[in-house]
């Protein structure tokens, strides 16, 4: 969910890749992990990506303002 925390407690780096996208205007997408955060702009109508590697241990927030995202954790 956007704005919870989850913890990589998976006992190595994991990447974590998102998309995200606006139906009626501009957007950011910014996620973070240990204080470093990665941002993407997405014009309407269009989508915007970012990944992240993320320490073993780390922890890290997707927060946007956008209509649509999907992410997933590569393990």
């Amino acid at each position: 969910a956007l704005g919870v925390t989850y913890t990589n407690s998976t006992g190595k780096p994991i990447v974590v890749m998102v998309k995200a996208g606006s139906y009626e205007s501009n957007s950011i997408l910014s996620i973070g992990t240990g204080g470093v955060e990665v941002w993407a702009f997405s014009a309407a109508g269009s989508a915007c990506s970012a990944s992240i590697i993320v320490p073993n241990g780390a922890t890290y927030i997707l927060s946007t303002a956008i209509n649509y995202v999907v992410w997933s954790e590569l393990r």
